[in-house]
This record gives structure tokens, C-alpha cells and sequence, in this order.
């Protein structure tokens, strides 16, 4: 027998239609849609996408924002068992064409706004691409959707055979539901900062059970009017389980917003509408610089969860002592997850929080602690590698087909992570740093991030990030980037930051080269370009 998160994406999206049919499941530019609504557009876009045969045409590729017909797609395709290559919307139209062509892919769906970006696609010869414009308009009242297209006019001025507007027509018809939980279902990219990007295979029973214990720790009462902002995007696997899936799996709204913008949080937050806000650290660095930010409107939120990567303790200090200012329950917590493990692998909570962790291992996920240069497996409380097993990692990856990022220990699968850290005896997984920027300085483990947090704590320092470059054959050296607070009264100069170095993280963490810029270069998703920063040393 099944348990009851061994269900594909649409079915549990069903099961939750069929218990709340009138509750809120989703928002976007304050337009509500009930789980009726939502599940009869799913299955009349499912009708459509067997009447025009996409079903037939191999991986589809979904290159879209949070709107709404980002959520029927992604459920319509899945009721009908057709794999999904979720992209950046924003990806350069050759990297698009190279990461569908990685993915056996030739239909693309994008924004309608961007369709005339990657229009010659379609002229390829060699790999002919078809692309299907997402229409917003009809997702909009219609004040917003006369302002939609005057302000994008130029980016519209064109006509297709085929969108989106095509597939809310017609009548729903009777298709098979696919059943299938274990095979490949979902192709996301994995998000490297300093190399090649791998694609990764994720079921439906990956997501679901990543999803259910996760919505396990919230602890809720009732799903009724409890409301998930929606911002981080599907092609971001926490996005797509924790920011899109987990409250349409347990009868919660998505509160959608295509770009992240902290007027517009503030504004739900004032209605009652947010309850629970997902994201990266710049996330909330932008929330809490908002100066309307402060205010008692914050007793509206529960709880909130940082995450996909390191998160500078000023952010976490600023926003938890505002809250309790205002007497909100809301604390933000520290979690750590990956792409491969479906998004989440622990987090703090509420009821379970441990400062110094990133949280306590959801109850589905078994960790090993390896000493790789000696091959075997440490005790409690020792730092090491960490390895996962469970039923959220990922299938394999798309391009290597050896997986050699497997172990087996005791009959059990186990995915080597890259990351260094080690587990407490109540399971509580304390998170050290990447192994790969783990900068090694004449034999010693030196840690980046713990130089960063160190000086981040210094008031004449805004940011800053350190990584390895290649000093000889067995050892590499330090360069700190740096950008100053220019709102501090508070200076510093470089003698001063290697004394502040070398008292809190020892001699060997010192940077051999310290070079201040006027900000961080940051990836799509957020995270610190280590390969700008590369080529910044070069210039």
C-alpha cells in the first residue's frame, strides 16, 4: 500500500482540489483562484496539450516566472507523464538552445514579452526549436491588462499560431492520469557559480516526500487563509517544492510574484495575505533595507526560512529583533538543501531550532560523515563530508551516466553532497562549507565563509567574499573582496582586516591579496559569481 505522499505532482494537487474545493490556492496581481478553479484549468489545459500533441513531441521545456500558467503547465504536463526541463526565464537565448538540446527538448514555453528574444530559434535549422508564448493579459483585471501591453507594446508586436490564450478554450476531456512515481519527471539545472552546471532528474516521489516532511515541520492547525509567497522560480528546486508545490499539497495559497520587489511583500503582509515567505539571503537583505519594512503588519507572517546560500547573521539578527518588536511570532530560520536532495535536507524551526546548525534533518533523510583522504565514516560531532540518503535525492544526472557521486554503505544509496560539516547526536546538521572552496593554505583547511562572517560583523564592511586561487601545486592563496559600508562612520584599511583575520580565524586564514570593489557580482539566482570574481583578477 502507498503511503500518502507517494502520489505524482498533480495528483496530490487533486486530492487537495477534492478536500478544499473553495479555498484560496492561488494569487497573482490580486486576482484569487480557488482550488476549483485552478484543478479544471489544469485538466483543460491538459486537454489541450493532447489536442494539439504536445504530449507526443518529447521533453518540454517550461522558461518561465511564477505566473499563472506556469502552475497549469507544470501540473498538466505531469498529469499526463511528460517530462519537464524547468530554465531560468531570463536564460541567454544560445545557453537556452544548448541546455534544450542537453535535454532532447524542441518546444519551449516563455513569456509573451520575450518571445521575439527567442524567436530565430524557430529558423534553426539544425535543431528547430518551437516556441509558445505564455499570454499574462488574461490572467489580469482589466486596468492591469491594458497597462500590461502599453508598457510592453514593443515586445508584442507580433502574431503566432499558438499560445497559451489557446489552450483556455475548448472542453475538458477525459485523459489517462499518469501513475508513474519513480521514473524522471523533472530535469533542473543545478546551480553552479565556478563550473559547468549538471542536470538533474527528479520523480514525483522525490518532491512529494521532500514536500511532506517539510509541511510536517510547520505545524499548522489548518491550511485555511495561510499564504506562501511565491517568488523564488520553479527552475530552483526550492522554489519548485517549498515556494510553488508544499501549499498546493497541503490546501495553502501561493501568493505569486514573478520578480521578488519588498514594496509589494510589505503590501501582503498589510492585507493578512503572507504568512510564510521562502528565499536567499538578498531576499531578505532588499526586506529588511525597505524602510517601510518595520512596522506591525509583521504579526501577519509565521515563519520564515532562509536558504541556497550563506546567509550573513546581521540579516537574520535585524529581522527576528524587528519582529519581536512588533510582538509577531515570526523568527527567520536558517535551513540547508540541495538541487539533488529536491530542495530541502534540514531546517530550524519553531518548535526545533539549534543556533550554530542549519537545522534539524528532516525524519526521511539518513547522513554519513566520511573522511574521504583516510575512506572511512567519522562519529557525531566530527567534521567530515557529508553524504545523504532517502527518498527526496534525485534520480541521477541527465549528463553522467556513471553517477560516481554515489556510495554504497550498508545497502544503502548514498549521494556524496561536496559539502563539509558534521551531525550532532539529536540530528541537528551543522554546515562548514562547499569541500570545493574549502582553500587549502600550506596543508591547513582554511573555511571562506568563516573569514566572511568574521569581517561582516565589522560595521565599516557592507559585504565581502573570499575564495582560492592557485598559489603552487599543493597549496593555493587567499583573495578577500571587499566593499565598504559608505553609510558607516566606522573605517577600516587592509593592515587592519589581516589583524582582524589572523585574532579570529588564525594566521593561515589571512588574505594574501585584498582588493575592494563598489559591490559583489551576483548570479540569476542570487548567489555570489565566483567566476566574475575570477576574471576580476585578471583585469
Amino acid at each position: 500500500m502507498r503511503k500518502n505522499y507517494e502520489l505524482t505532482l498533480y495528483q496530490a494537487l487533486r486530492r487537495t482540489a477534492n478536500k478544499y474545493p473553495k479555498y484560496r490556492a492561488l494569487n497573482f496581481e490580486g486576482q484569487f483562484i480557488s482550488y476549483r478553479t485552478l484543478i479544471n484549468k489544469v485538466d483543460l489545459y491538459a486537454s489541450n496539450i493532447k489536442k494539439y500533441q504536445l504530449d507526443k513531441k518529447g521533453v518540454i521545456t517550461l522558461c518561465l516566472p511564477n505566473i499563472p500558467d506556469a502552475i497549469y503547465l507544470l501540473y498538466a504536463f505531469n498529469k499526463l507523464g511528460v517530462k519537464l526541463s524547468l530554465v531560468h526565464p531570463l536564460m541567454n537565448p544560445s545557453i537556452l538552445k544548448k541546455t534544450m538540446e542537453k535535454t532532447s527538448s524542441r518546444v519551449v514555453f516563455v513569456l509573451d514579452t520575450m518571445y521575439l528574444k527567442f524567436k530565430h530559434l524557430e529558423d534553426d535549422e539544425k535543431y528547430k526549436i518551437e516556441i509558445i508564448p505564455c499570454i499574462v493579459k488574461k490572467d489580469l483585471n482589466v486596468i492591469k491588462s491594458l497597462g500590461y501591453k502599453l508598457i510592453n507594446k514593443h515586445h508584442l508586436k507580433y502574431k503566432i499560431p499558438l499560445s497559451t490564450l489557446n489552450f483556455s478554450k475548448g472542453k475538458i476531456l477525459p485523459t489517462l492520469i499518469d501513475d508513474d512515481i519513480y521514473s524522471e519527471r523533472f530535469y533542473l539545472q543545478s546551480g553552479g557559480t565556478s563550473g559547468e552546471s549538471k542536470t538533474i532528474a527528479l520523480s514525483n516521489l522525490n518532491i512529494n516526500a521532500n514536500v511532506r516532511f517539510f509541511f510536517d515541520r510547520l505545524s499548522l492547525d489548518t491550511p485555511k487563509n495561510k499564504y506562501m509567497l511565491a517568488v523564488l522560480p520553479m527552475f530552483h528546486a526550492f522554489g519548485l517544492c517549498m515556494g510553488i508545490h508544499v501549499a498546493l499539497y497541503f490546501g495553502g495559497c501561493d501568493m505569486l510574484m514573478p520578480k521578488f520587489s519588498s514594496k509589494k511583500t510589505i503590501k501582503l503582509m498589510k492585507q493578512k495575505h503572507l504568512s510564510f515567505i521562502i528565499g536567499i539571503p538578498l531576499l531578505y537583505l532588499k526586506l529588511i533595507k525597505d524602510k517601510h519594512f518595520d512596522g506591525r503588519h509583521l504579526k501577519s507572517l509565521n515563519v520564515c526560512f532562509v536558504g541556497g546560500d550563506f546567509c550573513d547573521e546581521k540579516i537574520i539578527e535585524t529581522f527576528n529583533k524587528t519582529c519581536a518588536k512588533h510582538h509577531s511570532m515570526c523568527r527567520l530560520y536558517v535551513g540547508y538543501g540541495l538541487t539533488e536532495a529536491s530542495g530541502v535536507v534540514s531546517l530550524n524551526t519553531h518548535l526545533e531550532h539549534k543556533e550554530g546548525t542549519v537545522g534539524k534533518l528532516l525524519d526521511n533523510i539518513d547522513v554519513l560523515i566520511k573522511d574521504v583522504s583516510l575512506d572511512k565514516i567519522l562519529t557525531d560531532e566530527e567534521d567530515g563530508e557529508i553524504y545523504l540518503s532517502g527518498k527526496t535525492l534525485m534520480n541521477h544526472y541527465l549528463d553522467d551516466a556513471n553517477d560516481d557521486a554515489f556510495i554504497i554503505y550498508e545497502g544503502k544509496k548514498y549521494f556524496d553532497t561536496g559539502d563539509f560539516g558534521h551531525v550532532t547526536k539529536d540530528r541537528f546538521l551543522v554546515f562548514k562549507q562547499r569541500v570545493k572552496n574549502i582553500i587549502k593554505v600550506k596543508g591547513i583547511n582554511v573555511f571562506p565563509q568563516e573569514i566572511e562572517r568574521v569581517l561582516k560583523e565589522h560595521d565599516a564592511i557592507c559585504d565581502c567574499k573570499a575564495i582560492g586561487v592557485q598559489d603552487d601545486e599543493f597549496s593555493h592563496k587567499i583573495v578577500l573582496f571587499v566593499v565598504l559600508n559608505k553609510k558607516s562612520n566606522k573605517t577600516i584599511d587592509e593592515k587592519e582586516i589581516r589583524l582582524l583575520v589572523d585574532e579570529k580565524c588564525g594566521r593561515y586564514s589571512s588574505p594574501h591579496i585584498i582588493k575592494f570593489i563598489d559591490k559583489l557580482p551576483y548570479t540569476n539566482i542570487g548567489k555570489v559569481d565566483v567566476l566574475k570574481l575570477e576574471e576580476m583578477l585578471k583585469d
